[in-house]
């Protein structure tokens, strides 16, 4: 079976529109959906921002998919500040969509 990692830019556009081409994935059946609590904390903040009623669309779309958990990352992260928000920021979605 096939996994698919939806980001949050993913989880948006579905959530947004009831009428998204993307909704097609979730009727795909040897298609295993993953996602990661960063992506949807992410899609459901930008969403309630700009379409707060489509939180519940994006609710029963996210209940059918698996919550994939990232790596813990061994060691520090960069000195630079800069760097190292970054890296704080960005590497618990990037260790999810990578290494599952």
């Amino acid at each position: 079976m096939d996994r698919v990692f939806l980001d949050a830019n993913v989880l948006y556009s579905t959530g947004y529109k009831d009428t998204s081409a993307l909704r097609k994935l979730w009727e795909l059946t040897e298609v295993e959906l993953l996602t990661s609590f960063y992506a949807v904390d992410e899609a459901r903040r930008n969403l309630a921002m700009d379409k707060p009623g489509q939180i519940e669309s994006l609710k029963q779309l996210n209940a059918w998919c698996e919550l994939a958990k990232p790596l813990k990352r061994k060691g520090g992260f960069p000195d630079t500040q800069t760097e190292s928000r970054l890296v704080q920021r960005r590497t618990p979605l990037f260790s999810t969509t990578v290494f599952q």
